[in-house]
């Protein structure tokens, strides 16, 4: 039984994860890379995350995850998904860089607010085919710049 405790103790440290050991030839000097990522950690921007090691304009933020790494205003994926520089709980679609923002389409319809009869509806009429905005489109309105004319086309 005391045999099968050590064999067992011995298995385990055995497959403990250990930090990979880079060799740089230029000095011969052994260096840790923590995060196993290839890049040793005196060059790596983020040692302790295997999915990053540049961080070329210095915002923080990882060139993979990075709008781009180049310009330190522009956001990151993690908040940016389509990278269009709105955030995305202010995109009305943070997948399509060419969606209305929340201020100017609040509904998020694609029509923006000025231009929607009623910007809480998604499908109300839009003020180039309803002038009055009274749900009755302009070619079948006697006057279409008076929500409150009954509508008596006969």
């Amino acid at each position: 039984m005391k045999n099968l405790f050590w064999i067992a103790s011995f298995l385990l440290v055995a497959c403990e994860e250990k930090d990979e050991v880079v060799d740089t030839a230029a000095d011969d000097q052994l260096v840790l890379d923590g995060d196993n990522d290839g890049v040793p950690d005196n060059e790596d921007a983020f040692p302790d995350d295997p999915n990053e090691s540049v961080d070329a304009d210095g915002d923080g933020v990882g060139a993979n995850t990075d709008c781009d790494d180049e310009d330190s205003s522009l956001l990151s994926t993690e908040n940016d998904q389509d990278c269009d520089g709105v955030l995305s709980d202010q995109d009305c679609n943070d997948q399509d860089a060419e969606s209305t923002i929340i201020a100017e389409d609040e509904d998020c319809d694609g029509t923006l607010t000025a231009e929607d009869c009623d910007d809480n509806d998604a499908d109300s009429t839009v003020v180039a085919d309803d002038q009055d905005c009274d749900g009755i489109f302009t070619e079948n309105d006697c006057d279409d710049t008076d929500p409150n004319t009954v509508n008596d086309m006969d």
